[in-house]
């Protein structure tokens, strides 16, 4: 596995080629992958031929932080192998990742508001029937903008949370129908911030405050 390190925005990042992640954005001029799921969730890709790449990387830059806020993590990408593999034939292009799933931004790159409010938009990426996956820091800000908000804190690889899992994504559709976010993460020192001795469990946030279900 090839792996080095790039700055952006004056932050080291490391570039791991072919490596599998949950979440991913991809911008054209280099791919970055990182191996755990709350590093890296968005990538630019470009190529040395691409007139606009560079203005539209500064522009990136200058949202770097706001999307850290959210648990987005940026990297860029100039292998037109990588872009091919994702049916990325423009550039420059942003791809995000969520549950394993690619979304290419389709308005103007150089609108960094725009690319922000997209990023960091959950919706940007909702699956149908399925209950969306979250870090820390995404969960942290929808507890904040978010009046009911249930959150499904499970074991990965763990079959009574599979089961419950699919149990409650037939409900999901009709949560939403309700203002009731639902979103799921597994994070063991959410668990003890809780006070969950086994899991999978359920919390719902009314008006921020907690109810364990």
């Amino acid at each position: 596995m090839n792996s080095e390190y790039y700055h952006l925005n004056g932050k080291p990042h490391l570039n791991v080629l072919g490596s599998s992640n949950r979440m991913l954005a991809i911008s054209l001029r280099g791919i970055w992958c990182y191996e755990s799921f709350s590093d890296v969730n968005s990538v630019f890709f470009d190529t040395k031929s691409c007139k606009d790449c560079g203005v539209v990387l500064e522009e990136l830059e200058r949202i770097d932080d706001d999307a850290g806020n959210f648990g987005v993590a940026m990297v860029k990408n100039s292998e037109k192998s990588t872009a091919k593999k994702y049916g990325v034939t423009s550039f420059p292009a942003l791809m995000y990742f969520r549950n394993q799933q690619p979304a290419i931004f389709d308005g103007d790159l150089k609108d960094e508001e725009k690319v922000l409010a997209w990023l960091t938009d959950l919706d940007s990426m909702e699956l149908p029937d399925k209950i969306e996956e979250v870090n820390a820091k995404i969960l942290e800000n929808l507890i904040e903008d978010s009046d009911y908000l249930a959150v499904l804190v499970y074991k990965e690889d763990n079959e009574e949370s599979e089961r419950v899992l699919q149990e409650l994504e037939n409900i999901d559709d009709e949560a939403d129908a309700k203002d009731i976010g639902f979103v799921k993460i597994a994070d063991e020192n959410l668990a003890i911030e809780y006070g969950l001795d086994s899991l999978p469990a359920l919390i719902y946030y009314r008006k921020k405050i907690p109810l364990l279900l």
